[in-house]
């Protein structure tokens, strides 16, 4: 019978209470609202969801009946530290209230939950308190201040999480039963590993002066050119070729030389003369471009495909030009 007493007790303090009359309509219904659901929920056994809606409804209004209500939905959910401190809260206000029946009820549960509420104590050494530490219990922040001191914890796993600003990150999960004092002593965080230092440079050895390709070597640089030139070269010989075998036949066919006497008029030798000096060239680019073309394929069979060679002794000359009997080529340097 102590409970339906208790509960229309409570129903009561939240009908009465001035503080009601004072609210927003909207807040007042919404408050209601949720403590009917919540008076609903534990008259049905349904008290874990039932406490949910009366921490809601006191968000509304903070009225002495739902203070009541929710402290006795506390205890039913076994949460002792909680249902302990609303009870005393609700004795604070029905005393300032001149209220001795429901100030009664409320020092009697104070009371009687007194030797099982469960305290938990963080100890933080001060040598320990570095810049920027901090500290949480069940993820609400712990102040400095409350280092050390007993605090009132419902019963259960209590999860202790310690950070700080280069150090590792220190985590402990401690369970406290009803009526237990228990005490958590946070050591020393140790330091994150440094990341790696930067690798120093090698001492400096006077050298000489050095440079490597990872693509080809001086030789294989000057083979390409060759064979490029050179390939050049047999180009422009063949046109030139063409120019001087058209040029010719077009002396004897035009009528200006007499192919059975080999006699040709003034124009016919100009035309005749021009041919043979087309077809010295064309036998020029095209023996200097093949000698230059062939070189430059041997370079590039030959030529290794990296190499790394002083700076100083690296010097390569390629030469061409014609000579009496054609064309020349010349390699000079020093590898």
């Amino acid at each position: 019978m102590r409970s339906i007493r208790l509960s229309g007790v409570v129903v009561a303090l939240l009908c009465t209470s001035s503080g009601l009359l004072a609210q927003p309509a909207k807040d007042q219904a919404g408050a209601q609202a949720l403590f009917d659901e919540g008076v609903r929920l534990m008259s049905e056994g349904k008290s874990s969801e039932a406490c949910p809606k009366l921490e809601a409804s006191l968000a509304k209004f903070d009225g002495i009946g739902i203070r009541g209500k929710l402290a006795e939905c506390y205890e039913k959910v076994s949460r002792t530290a909680s249902a302990w401190a609303m009870w005393r809260e609700v004795a604070v206000l029905t005393k300032k209230a001149n209220d001795a029946k429901r100030l009664k009820i409320a020092e009697e549960r104070v009371k009687a939950l007194a030797p099982r509420v469960p305290y938990l104590s963080i100890e933080v050494p001060e040598a320990q308190r570095v810049d920027g530490l901090t500290v949480s219990r069940n993820g609400e922040s712990v102040e400095p201040g409350a280092f050390g001191v007993k605090v009132a914890v419902d019963p259960g796993s209590q999860h202790i999480e310690v950070t700080a600003p280069g150090k590792k990150a220190w985590k402990a999960d401690v369970n406290v039963a009803e009526g237990e004092s228990r005490a958590v002593a946070v050591p020393a965080l140790e330091s994150e590993p440094e990341s790696p230092a930067d690798p120093k440079p090698a001492p400096s050895v006077t050298q000489p002066a050095r440079t490597a390709s990872s693509a080809s070597s001086p030789l294989r640089t000057v083979g390409f050119v060759a064979l490029g030139v050179g390939a050049v070269g047999v180009l422009a010989g063949g046109y030139f070729g063409l120019s001087a075998k058209s040029n010719w036949n077009g002396a004897f066919d035009d009528g200006n030389c007499d192919a059975a006497t080999n006699k040709c008029n003034a124009k016919g030798q100009a035309q005749t003369d021009d041919a043979r000096s087309q077809a010295t060239l064309a036998n020029v680019f095209i023996g200097g471009g093949a000698v230059l073309a062939a070189a430059g394929a041997a370079l590039l069979i030959w030529a290794p495909s990296t190499r790394e060679t002083p700076t100083a002794a690296r010097r390569v000359v390629v030469a061409g030009a014609p000579t009496a009997g054609g064309f020349g080529i010349a390699l000079d340097g020093r590898f």
